[in-house]
C-alpha cells in the first residue's frame, strides 16, 4: 500500500469515497515511530492527521509547523528530519509536495526554501533547491548567502552553490559566488579559535565537523572589498569562523 499508519483510525466515508487517517488522540505523547508513512517516498511524518482522496489518490496533510515533522527513511540520509506546515502525498507520482518549510539542516547549514517548498520523490528524493538561501552555522549564524541552487544528499551533505552576501559596512553588501560546499573535519586551528565562542555540546557535530566553501574572484570579476580596494584571489569561508579568508591582491 502506498500508506501506512502506526495506531492510525481510518474513517470512511462511503457517500463521499474520502477518508480520514487519525491517530488516536489519548492524550499521550507520541512515540518516534508514530505517525503516516510512505514508503514510497521513503518517508514518514509526524502530523496526526489526514485526509485521504480516494478517487484523486491523493494525501493532504496540515499541523502546526512547530512540531510537524518529516523524517526520512532511507538510510544514506542519515536520519533527515525538517518541518513543514503541510504536504500532500500523490500516490500515482509517488511525491510529497510540502509547504511551509522554514529551512532544513544539513550539516551546520539551515538551508532555506524559496517560498518553503520542498518536493520529495520517490525513494527520498528531495528535488533540489533553486533559490534558496542558506544560513551557517546553525548556532552563531555568521554567514548568509541567497540564490542557491542547492542539492540536499543527507543530514550531514549537500552540495551546490549560492551567492555570499559580503557586508562591507552599515547598508552596504556586495554579492561573490560560492561553490564547492563541503562538510569536512575542523582543523586544530579552527577549533582552538571557536572553543570560547558560542558552540555547545547540542549543536557541534562529534568530531569538529564544519561546512566549507570556496571562490575564485578573477581581475574580470571586478571584485570589490569596500567601494575603493578591488580584490582578485581566492576566498574561503568557514562556517565556525565569522570572517572569509582572503588569499590574494587588491
Amino acid at each position: 500500500p502506498d500508506d501506512l499508519g502506526r495506531n492510525v483510525d481510518l474513517n470512511l466515508n462511503v457517500t463521499t469515497g474520502n477518508a480520514v487517517l487519525q491517530l488516536p488522540k489519548n492524550g499521550e505523547t507520541l512515540s518516534d515511530s508514530a505517525g503516516l508513512e510512505f514508503p514510497a517516498a521513503a518517508y514518514r511524518t509526524t502530523i496526526t492527521r489526514a485526509d485521504w482522496n480516494v478517487a484523486a489518490k491523493t494525501i493532504a496533510m496540515k499541523g502546526d509547523v512547530a512540531t510537524s515533522e518529516f523524517i526520512s527513511m532511507a538510510p544514506d540520509q542519515l536520519g533527515l528530519r525538517f518541518n513543514a506546515a503541510e504536504a500532500l502525498y500523490e500516490m500515482e507520482k509517488m511525491t510529497l509536495t510540502l509547504k511551509g518549510v522554514p529551512f532544513i539542516q544539513s550539516g551546520d547549514a539551515k538551508i532555506i526554501p524559496n517560498r518553503g517548498l520542498v518536493t520529495v520523490k520517490q525513494d527520498a528524493a528531495i528535488q533540489p533547491l533553486a533559490k534558496a538561501g542558506l544560513v551557517l552555522d546553525t548556532l552563531n549564524g555568521y554567514h548568509t548567502l541567497a540564490d542557491g541552487n542547492i542539492r540536499i544528499i543527507s543530514r550531514k551533505q549537500f552540495e551546490g552553490g549560492a551567492t555570499y552576501l559580503l557586508a562591507r559596512g552599515k547598508g552596504d553588501t556586495t554579492r561573490l559566488k560560492m561553490n564547492n560546499f563541503e562538510f569536512v573535519e575542523s582543523t586544530p586551528e579552527v577549533l582552538a579559535s571557536t572553543a570560547k565562542g558560542k558552540r555547545s555540546a547540542r549543536t557541534r557535530e562529534p568530531g569538529g565537523l564544519m561546512t566549507t566553501a570556496a571562490a575564485s574572484v578573477s581581475e574580470a570579476d571586478k571584485f570589490f572589498l569596500t567601494p575603493r580596494i578591488r580584490y582578485r584571489g581566492d576566498v574561503v569561508m568557514r562556517s565556525p569562523e565569522p570572517k572569509l579568508r582572503f588569499d590574494g591582491a587588491v
